[in-house]
Formats: structure tokens, sequence, C-alpha cells
């Protein structure tokens, strides 16, 4: 189950690091720190959420399947008839 977050980090990173040397280029090209700041944190806020959103799923998803795989203690185990 590591691999999916290795999985989900690398795609966050393909997706922020081309915008964040976007953001950097354009205030190396015009100095506008307001601008780059809003920029940043929005990115930074795009990544936690992804992130987030990736853990709480696989949690979700693990909790599910730990609850489908314990036996139910009120099912009775049926005997065939004749034994």
């Amino acid at each position: 189950m590591i691999w999916a977050f290795g999985v989900i980090i690398l795609l966050v990173g393909v997706l922020l690091i081309p915008n964040a040397l976007y953001a950097v280029r354009r205030f190396m090209a015009s100095k506008d720190r307001v601008w780059f700041v809003t920029y940043m944190t929005f990115l930074i806020a795009l990544a936690y959420l992804l992130i987030h959103i990736a853990v709480r799923t696989v949690d979700v998803v693990q909790s599910a399947k730990e609850v489908y795989l314990d036996p139910d203690p009120e099912v009775v185990v049926r005997q065939p008839v004749g034994q």
C-alpha cells in the first residue's frame, strides 16, 4: 500500500513543480511579491489538499477492507442437514 503514496507524491510533484517554476520565472521578470506569494500559497494549499484527500481515501479503503475480512460474530455457521 506504500507504493500508492509514492505514486501520489510523484503525481503531485509533476503537477506542482512546473507551476512553481513558472511562478519563480514570472517573479524574476516582474518582481511582484504579492502575485508570487499568492500563487505559491495556492500551490501549497493545492498540494496539501491533494495529499490529504489521498491519505483519507487510503484510510477509508484500508478500514473497509479490514471490516470486510473480519468474521461476523453474530453469524451462526449452519451445519448441513443429516449430520
